[in-house]
């Protein structure tokens, strides 16, 4: 029995279906092409992360991209140098009294800081007028997240646009709607630094999330070895521990607070014991929350510089961790 067409139906046109599929699949990939070249051009033009050469302005966000730019930067004159983490991003000019590169957008971890500074010719490490490293506390647990690698080709930048394609074009829009509003609260230097335009105050309570205090004896360790490139270059480096407000102190697990304080004099020899500092810890006036100095609060830390009652060695290490005891227990 032969199959045949209902009547007042054709048999569908095979090549006809074919040819209107093949035309939408290439009107969606066209489209879709499209959208992807407009995303990228205004990730170019609004640059959320000051990576163009010409970078100026008022920023909002950074990224391991920035960082090839900073390194143009330090081809050209002296800075100094500032890693650490969002609780040295106020480290600026202002405070320090010469120019500033703040590379939060490389973090503190010890493995990144060195292959950075390793990774600095001749000319660059001679404009490396002083580092300012800041020892906080997350950077010194085993991790595979440190940031040792960043694009430098112009190629190598493209890629990495386009793996974080959606988060360069959220930034793009942030940085675009908050230039257009304005109020915002603060906004990120060209030279990496955080700038407070309206600053805020702890208002004493603590935030619930005291974060990650273990480590790794061996991150520690790697101290050591920045230490010593920076004595093999002439280079001055200034370890210091971030200020914390006496509610924090309370609230930290001491026994890892201090084993890790021994560990830094034990791998450094000496370093800036900043944890606790009379007339900034105990003023909740000076921090913007309950463990992030303020500019108050880092203006007032800089009027005091150069710390020398705060250098922790060996031979004093004890008094120091008495102190952040007793201001504990208040």
């Amino acid at each position: 029995m032969s199959l045949s067409t209902p009547l007042g139906l054709e048999k569908p046109d095979a090549e006809g279906l074919r040819g209107r599929y093949n035309s939408f699949f290439l009107i969606v990939v066209a489209a879709t092409m499209l959208l992807i070249t407009a995303m990228i051009a205004v990730t170019y033009i609004v640059d959320p992360y000051a990576e163009a050469e010409d970078a100026d302005g008022i920023y909002f966000a950074t990224s391991p991209a920035t960082i090839p730019r900073y390194r143009d930067l330090l081809a050209r004159e002296p800075h100094v140098l500032v890693f650490g983490t969002s609780r040295s991003r106020l480290i600026s000019d202002r405070f320090v009294g010469d120019k500033v590169i703040n590379f939060h957008a490389l973090y503190g971890w010890p493995k990144a800081v060195l292959t950075f500074l390793e990774g600095l010719d001749e000319q660059r490490l001679r404009n490396v007028h002083r580092v300012i490293y800041l020892l906080d506390q997350q950077t010194f647990a085993a991790t595979d997240e440190a940031n040792v690698t960043y694009p430098t080709t112009a190629l190598g930048r493209l890629a990495f646009r386009l793996r974080d394609l959606r988060g360069y074009t959220q930034q793009s829009f942030i940085r675009a709607s908050l230039l257009l509003r304005g109020g915002y609260r603060y906004h990120i230097d060209p030279r990496g630094f955080t700038v407070e335009d309206r600053p805020e105050t702890f208002d004493g309570v603590q935030n619930g999330v005291v974060g990650n205090q273990s480590f790794d004896p061996a991150e520690i360790a790697r101290l050591a070895d920045i230490k010593a490139f920076g004595d093999k270059h002439g280079i001055p480096i200034e370890f210091i521990t971030p200020v914390m407000p006496v509610s924090r102190l309370k609230v930290l697990n001491r026994d890892l607070l201090f084993a890790q304080r021994r560990g830094f004099v034990n791998a450094l020899g000496a370093y800036f014991e900043m944890t606790y500092i009379p007339g900034i810890s105990d003023d909740d006036k000076m921090f913007a929350d309950s463990s992030h100095i303020n500019s108050y609060g880092t203006q007032k830390l800089y009027a005091l510089y150069p710390w020398k009652d705060r250098l922790a060695s060996r031979d004093n290490i004890e008094s120091f961790l008495d102190e952040l005891s007793r201001a504990a227990r208040r």
